[in-house]
């Protein structure tokens, strides 16, 4: 009797141990209820695409949750995202009523993909059929080509600066700081602007200069317009139309920022000239006095030689000068200050060309010093500008007002 019970003890034991793997029937689906089919479950769309040419995508959809079959009771579905970079979000749950069918939710994006790329991610409800996948494409051809500083008339923007080729022309598009502007450059570096609004205050539209026809022969400068050069500066012809109809001819420079360069970042300093504006504003009544009448000029100081600067365009941009300047749309004048008490202004091209006043280039140069005040203000003067307005190097003019550039502290 005694072995019979340790024998009915051990199949005891053997009924109630591990099943071996089987786990029983699988828990119901949500929606599914014993007697009745589980309620199908799908995402309307099923599918999402969205295509850029700028890869920017920020924004946000609305999808419904759509279920269907003989027994919807309430029920809560969770959600799930499947996006290794994030960019999308979505309330991680959706309540379902009974007898409801449809129940909607956001879907927020946010993602920046670069020329020619694609991105998909997917949204499902956990325990059921339910996927959508959702797809970005950049149909852009442009290539990112990394930040630039664009000059135009009343302020200063660091932009994102792209660009694409095709057929020998490359097309660069700015963006940011609310101004987009898309310019081409042909294989000589002439540069022509394409239409666009204005993005800037008191301005409704810019396009080229060369949408201004005939010059007036009294503004030579209308026939010039914008070029590039090797080193990543740009100079834009554009005109700007005022909100009152009425036009500025503006020669706005894109300089590619670069920290393997050898110039720092552009910035303004204050130019009074001592060159030209006595001598060629002489008819205008009154003359325009140097020392009352200066303006903003772009520079660039070298980041190895502190005191070397590039300024550029001098008789371009603000200059009262501007009019009459038929010259080449990009120039620099490199004046040496790295010795304080000896600055040097090698004899060079001054980009200003009128065949009504000079018969040949008009070259600029003269030595002078450089003094730093109390506030960090770096002020260039050259007492005796020197020219060749008379045919010869070396001339001045019987009324000699000095050249002066005024940089203000930077940091």
């Amino acid at each position: 009797m005694k072995h019979i019970f340790v024998l009915i003890i051990m199949l005891a034991t053997a009924c109630s141990g591990p099943s071996g793997g089987n786990d029983g029937p699988p828990a119901p689906r949500p929606g599914q209820e014993p007697g009745h089919d589980p309620a199908r479950v799908l995402f309307s769309p099923s599918t999402a695409d969205f295509a850029s040419e700028d890869g920017c995508f920020v924004g946000s959809m609305t999808v419904e949750m759509v279920r269907r079959g003989d027994y919807l009771p309430d029920t809560l579905y969770i959600i799930e995202v499947s996006d290794r970079r994030g960019a999308l979000s979505a309330q991680s749950n959706v309540v379902f009523a009974r007898n409801d069918s449809v129940s909607a939710f956001s879907l927020r994006y946010s993602l920046t993909l670069e020329a020619g790329e694609e991105y998909s991610a997917t949204v499902s409800a956990v325990g059921t059929d339910a996927s959508m996948t959702i797809t970005f494409r950049n149909t852009s051809n442009y290539i990112d080509i990394g930040t630039a500083s664009y000059r135009y008339p009343g302020g200063r923007a660091t932009v994102r600066m792209r660009r694409r080729d095709a057929g020998g022309i490359s097309e660069y598009s700015l963006a940011g700081d609310g101004i987009s502007r898309v310019f081409s450059v042909d294989g000589g570096g002439n540069v022509k602007v394409s239409n666009s609004p204005a993005g800037t205050e008191g301005y409704e539209s810019v396009t080229d200069v060369s949408t201004l026809g005939s010059a007036p022969p009294s503004q030579p400068s209308w026939r010039v317009g914008g070029c590039a050069d090797a080193t990543g500066v740009f100079v834009l012809g554009a005109v700007y139309t005022r909100t009152d109809g009425t036009r500025l001819l503006s020669y706005d420079t894109v300089t590619i920022l670069d920290a393997d360069s050898e110039w720092n970042e552009p910035a303004d300093a204050l130019f009074t000239d001592g060159w030209l504006l006595g001598v060629v504003s002489f008819e205008a009544r009154p003359p325009l006095i140097p020392a009352d009448n200066p303006w903003a000029v772009e520079y660039r100081e070298s980041r190895s030689h502190p005191g070397l600067f590039r300024f550029i365009n001098i008789y371009r941009g603000e200059s009262p000068l501007t009019p009459l300047n038929a010259g080449p749309a990009l120039t620099y004048i490199t004046v040496d200050a790295t010795d304080a008490d000896n600055v040097t202004i090698a004899e060079q091209n001054a980009g200003f060309v009128n065949a009504d006043l000079f018969a040949h280039p008009f070259h600029i140069g003269g030595t002078g010093t450089m003094r730093t005040e109390p506030d960090g203000t770096r002020t260039i003067t050259i007492a005796q500008p020197l020219h060749n307005g008379y045919g010869t190097w070396g001339d001045t003019w019987a009324a000699r007002y000095p050249s002066v550039f005024r940089i203000p502290r930077r940091f």
